[in-house]
């Protein structure tokens, strides 16, 4: 899923020649399991930043949880991966990372877009959240 994703978007990037930048990383929770002397996260994040053709800066921010995969770590499954598209502002406060400066710049701050879903399996945050189930839920 979360390769489909960067697939699309570098095919967005080609097709309307912009460039992007990609910053992703784990979401760390006190509760994360432990595995074989390592904390196993529960979520990751990925925000993507770009300039729109209008020149004006833009991103689209993801969290993929993988909460119902860690019950039992030795028989993993890929496929009930869920992922989610959040606000900039969401992603800060479930990171505690200084993301304050795409605040503004969010592709999901219309409101006729979001849609409140159900945030169970992720830690927290404040905001809509929306589930992606395929490329046309996606807003860049």
């Amino acid at each position: 899923l979360w390769g489909k994703l960067e697939n699309l978007i570098l095919e967005q990037v080609a097709t309307q020649d912009i460039k992007v930048s990609v910053m992703a990383g784990p979401i760390f929770n006190d509760d994360d399991p432990e595995y074989r002397g390592a904390l196993i996260p529960r979520e990751f994040w990925k925000l993507i930043a770009y300039r729109s053709s209008a020149g004006e800066l833009r991103c689209a921010c993801f969290i993929l949880s993988q909460s119902d995969q860690l019950q039992d770590i030795e028989t993993i499954d890929f496929d009930p991966f869920r992922l989610f598209q959040v606000s900039a502002e969401n992603l800060t406060e479930r990171t505690g990372l200084g993301f304050q400066a795409y605040h503004g710049v969010d592709a999901t701050l219309s409101p006729s877009q979001m849609e409140t879903v159900s945030e169970e399996g992720l830690s927290g945050g404040t905001g809509s959240v929306r589930e992606i189930s395929g490329e046309g839920d996606l807003i860049l």
